[in-house]
């Protein structure tokens, strides 16, 4: 590495990994910088969850260009090369302890069918202007959310499902986690999973063309790589001007042996698998729901 600067650049470093380099080399800067191309990699990218790492922020090239129909700033790839939990992450289980403030901007991560998840979340992170695709479970898994968990401008498409969510903030804390201007499309399973969660708004997203459903609520089970625990519960969940269109099935709300509570859909554009309209059988399933609104959807 080189010189004093404002960030640490990733082409610096000649070795397997030059993006995970750069990240422990930025323990004082806090910027870590890759140009623009695609970046293969064999092993995940972790930033440290030590209190030195907080506030890390991983920064592709602000290059504009088109990606999945979606206005990105990005033209910097990373993409695995090898088999992996995760791409790009705080930690390599989304259950193991997390850092802190950490942003990621202008990437494209791409599993390239090979990791399970293209990104697992730190507590208070943020996502700006990221493309997550080819990832076999999922596209983002958030195991930790806080009022300062922020996703802009994100696209998750053509991964086992677009986001997981499978965590609640610390114990007595409130939360409202903000995903604003996002899609979800084209994801094998669902484009938006809640198998744990509180305190949720999405406003002005897409979720569409997702091959089973759009939005699923259902407690994990043991066998499930995202399992929360027997406890687990789902509430304080917002929808605001969201299109759900052309999707499987729309929604798929089972309540069984889950908390599930309040969930909002406010002048959202649905749209059924078939017609312009909503068929409640065929597009809607709900099972042991409390506090189901629609309005001016």
């Amino acid at each position: 590495a080189a010189g004093t600067c404002d960030k640490i650049c990733a082409h610096w470093f000649d070795s397997a990994n030059p993006i995970q380099d750069a990240v422990i080399s930025a323990r004082d800067v806090k910027r870590v910088y890759a140009r623009g191309g695609i970046w293969l990699i064999d092993t995940p990218i972790i930033i440290p969850s030590e209190a030195a790492y907080w506030g890390v922020t991983i920064e592709g090239s602000s290059d504009s260009q088109q990606y999945e129909n979606l206005r990105s700033s990005s033209s910097t790839t990373i993409r695995a090369n090898k088999a992996m939990n995760v791409v790009i992450g705080n930690r390599l289980d989304w259950r193991n302890e997390s850092g802190y403030y950490n942003k990621v901007k202008n990437l494209t991560i791409d599993g390239n069918n090979l990791a399970e998840y293209g990104y697992i979340n730190g507590y208070q992170d943020t996502l700006r202007g990221v493309n997550v695709t080819l990832c076999k479970i999922g596209g983002i898994i958030f195991g930790w959310l806080s009022n300062s968990t922020k996703l802009e401008n994100v696209s998750a498409t053509r991964n086992g499902n677009g986001i997981i969510f499978t965590g609640l903030p610390p114990e007595g804390s409130s939360t409202h986690a903000l995903i604003d201007n996002s899609r979800f499309r084209q994801n094998i399973g669902a484009g938006v999973v809640f198998a744990q969660a509180l305190g949720v708004e999405f406003t002005n997203c897409v979720i569409e063309s997702n091959t089973a459903v759009g939005i699923k609520v259902k407690k994990a089970t043991s066998s499930d790589d995202f399992y929360a625990g027997e406890s687990a519960f789902v509430s304080q969940i917002y929808f605001d001007r969201c299109g759900m269109e052309n999707n499987g099935q729309l929604l798929e709300l089972d309540g069984t042996g889950l908390g599930l509570g309040f969930i909002e859909f406010a002048k959202c554009n649905m749209t059924g698998r078939t017609t312009d309209k909503l068929n409640p059988v065929a597009d809607i399933y709900t099972k042991s729901v409390r506090g189901l609104i629609f309005d001016y959807c």
